[in-house]
């Protein structure tokens, strides 16, 4: 049994039917205010928003970090490391730490910075570890006296400008940041 096919009045059973093409109004002034409406409320409250979220963040975690310290004897001796060795420096905060630090590390001799790109674990307590391999840690470094500097603070706040780890060294530090170093013999 095949189904009857059906007819419009005024066709025939093979016409076909195109169906009338859909017109849309143009668009007027009024609709064309509406997202500019928009617009002038969401970005003050866009605006309010993000200084509610630095307020509170400041509140939660103010920009400032405490200063870190070494241990009395890594901070006045010359640390002799030799290839095969292991080497570790433990940076302690000498107040208690609010909010999230970071460490990032450089090598400097003869007024030369360079990065150094040293794994680091960040305690509790604030407190920053870089511990490893001479081999690894110093991979590429030639044997010499070098002082392994880390700059710990916030982490979008620590240096990555030469001149302002040397001023760092020289003792002209941010409050968002503390460098940190020691000197160390690096072997052949």
């Amino acid at each position: 049994m095949t189904p009857k096919p059906s007819t419009l009045p005024g066709r025939g059973p093979g016409d076909s039917v195109r169906a009338a093409p859909m017109v849309t109004p143009a668009p007027t002034a009024k609709d064309a205010r509406k997202p500019n409406r928009a617009a002038l409320l969401l970005a003050p409250a866009a605006v309010a928003v993000a200084a509610g979220l630095m307020l509170l963040r400041l509140h939660f975690e103010p920009p400032a970090v405490p200063a870190y310290t070494l241990p009395p004897a890594a901070a006045a001796a010359v640390t002799s490391l030799a290839r095969g060795g292991s080497f570790s420096l433990d940076l302690r905060p000498e107040a208690p730490v609010v909010g999230a630090v970071a460490a990032r590390g450089f090598l400097l001799q003869d007024g030369k910075v360079t990065p150094w790109d040293a794994p680091f674990s960040v305690d509790v307590d604030g407190a920053v570890h870089i511990a490893g391999p001479v081999d690894v840690l110093f991979k590429g470094v030639p044997p010499g006296v070098w002082e392994a500097a880390v700059a710990v603070g916030r982490p979008e706040m620590l240096p990555t400008a030469p001149r302002d780890v040397l001023r760092a060294r020289d003792g002209t530090s941010p409050a968002t940041w503390h460098l940190v170093w020691e000197r160390v013999q690096l072997g052949p």
